[in-house]
């Protein structure tokens, strides 16, 4: 829009409205453009704090997936059978649990 399109527009405004009414006016529609405003920001909030909720459990949930599946324990096993088996024991082809039952 250029400069005479905009004040023909208010040209018209001023010869429907009056030059009483134009405060008036424009009082009414900058409060109008506050509450959309005011509406649009919670919207945005609200928004927000579902989605980091959301992210939140999404984090809670991968963390309980991982952290205690059949495979994590195998694993915990196997390595704790590493750290009790030691080089004289594969030798002789025994492990400690074998000495444990043998006593």
């Amino acid at each position: 829009m250029g400069g005479s399109e905009i004040l023909l527009i208010l040209l018209v405004i001023l010869i429907l409205f009056g030059a009483d009414k134009l405060p008036e006016l424009a009082r009414s529609l900058g409060k109008g453009l506050n509450e959309v405003k005011k509406a649009s920001d919670e919207i945005k909030n609200e928004l927000l704090r579902h989605s980091t909720e959301i992210g939140n459990e999404v984090k809670e949930l991968q963390k309980g997936l991982t952290e205690n599946t059949p495979i994590d324990q195998m694993r915990k096993e196997i390595e704790g059978i590493q750290d009790n088996t030691n080089i004289e024991d594969i030798a002789k082809n025994t492990h400690p649990t074998d000495k444990a039952k043998d006593q």
